[in-house]
């Protein structure tokens, strides 16, 4: 009896240790299928409820619950992943399927899916901890802070990618992840001593021509920024922004044409390219300052088509709506937008009618330039402004629309000695700085004013 209870109980224990070692090598089977179906084929497909099964028999088991949180993750079931990683975190012999490394970087991934960018940080920086090459972790650590639009991320960001470029300063693209959130940061001497080592090892850099070209436009040194443009416009990533730049700086450094001509052929693309989608407030820009360039040429017409086109969509932007004000009256106006708007030779032909009204006597018109006159002329007694005692004078006749300085003040005052004239005049279509003001009173300039001016030209309407 007690040899036949053995021999049975050695069969049970022989039995369950088959089943078990059988039960080891099929769940052994399943890890090593759903291993590659997960990691290898990317298929996720039906493997959750395979997998919670599989956590419940072999909680211990490292690889059942990194697959688990793999499926999780994929599935959208981030909460539950981050759990999963951190249980295969404390776990022992992961190693042997995955690096601790690997594990940090994948929560920092879901934390970053989640906007949670402190706590991927904190992940990270366990990578930058245990691996040799810690400057592609900071460079992460810098690409997850310089997404944000956030000032306190974006100066994350500028010190992450200035570790990276300490530790290793040959890592293609550093420099110029560093000048873009250095410029978000308004840290321009930085963005300025980036691109200059840019533009020492490449001159053709386009992230190191494009940055110094707005640092310069920022110095209002529009020549050099013009030159900066002109390269990095030939690059994908910042053409769109350059070709606006270079219209700005034609704008600025008196091109008008050429400022026309570019920005023209910038809003021309928004109709002939699908891909062409610059931001609404870029689009804006570009109409203003074609108006500003198409004032510049003196085409008051086509300046107020694309102010009122820009007013139409933000009427606070920039001064528009002043420029509007401003130029309504010449609009309506025929002999103003004559003088104003015309050609050379009408400004001259009218600018001589109205001071013959004011009973000059024209001797002499040169041109100084295209906004202003030199005229030579004697003057009868007169009432009309009171202007003055009859004798010769030296006029200056300005249709300029910006205000007249100090200097064109000397300008005229030299004039006049050299025709040992006194009888000094500055006609202007606009208004005069303070400084020309207290010069010409105390060398007694006679300066007549737009408003003066404006009332002449209604007067002879």
């Amino acid at each position: 009896m007690a040899l036949t209870i053995v021999v049975l109980l050695f069969l049970f224990i022989a039995g369950f240790a088959v089943y078990y070692a059988f039960s080891n090598v099929m769940s052994y089977t399943r890890i090593n299928s759903l291993e590659n179906r997960i990691l290898v084929q990317k298929d996720f497909t039906g493997v959750l409820e395979q997998l919670e099964e599989m956590v419940q028999k072999l909680p211990g088991n490292p690889k059942v619950h990194y697959l688990y949180a793999e499926a999780l993750a994929a599935s959208g079931k981030l909460a539950a992943a981050i759990i999963e990683y951190n249980q295969v975190l404390r776990m022992k012999n992961y190693e042997e399927f995955t690096a601790e490394l690997q594990l940090h970087r994948k929560l920092a991934m879901i934390y970053i899916e989640q906007q949670k960018y402190e706590e991927a940080e904190k992940e990270l920086l366990q990578c930058a901890k245990n691996t040799p090459d810690s400057p592609l972790v900071y460079t992460e650590l810098g690409d997850i802070f310089g997404k944000s639009d956030s000032r306190e991320h974006l100066l994350k960001a500028l010190k992450y990618y200035s570790k990276a470029y300490e530790a290793e300063p040959e890592r293609a693209g550093l420099l110029e992840k560093i000048i873009s959130a250095a410029w978000k940061t308004e840290n321009y001497t930085r963005v300025k001593e980036c691109a200059s080592v840019i533009l020492s090892k490449n001159e053709s850099n386009p992230a190191g021509n494009f940055y110094l070209g707005k640092i310069f436009i920022m110095e209002e040194d529009y020549l050099s920024a013009l030159k900066y443009f002109s390269i990095s416009r030939r690059s994908r990533e910042y053409q769109e922004e350059s070709e606006l730049a270079l219209g700005v700086c034609y704008y600025y450094s008196e091109r008008f044409e050429e400022g026309i001509e570019n920005i023209e052929s910038y809003l021309a693309r928004l109709n002939k390219e699908e891909n062409f989608k610059p931001l609404p407030a870029s689009i804006l820009s570009a109409k203003y300052y074609l108006g500003l360039c198409y004032e510049g040429m003196r085409n008051y017409e086509m300046a107020m088509k694309y102010w009122l086109e820009v007013y139409a969509q933000n009427s606070s932007y920039q001064n528009v709506a002043e420029k509007i004000d401003a130029f309504k009256y010449i609009m309506q106006d025929d002999l103003l937008k004559e003088i104003l708007a015309g050609s050379m030779t009408d400004f001259r032909k009218n600018a001589a009618v109205l001071l013959e009204k004011l009973e000059f006597i024209i001797n002499s018109v040169e041109e100084l330039n295209k906004e202003t006159l030199q005229i030579s002329a004697s003057k009868n007694a007169m009432k009309k402004f009171q202007l003055g005692a009859k004798g010769d004078a030296v006029i200056f006749f300005s249709r300029s629309d910006k205000p007249i300085s100090e200097n064109s003040i000397v300008d005229l005052i030299d004039a006049g000695k050299k025709r040992h004239c006194s009888n000094l005049y500055y006609f202007s279509f606009s208004d005069f700085f303070n400084d020309a003001k207290k010069l010409a009173e105390s060398r007694s300039v006679i300066i007549i004013n737009k408003d003066k001016l404006n009332a002449l030209v209604k007067s002879e309407n």
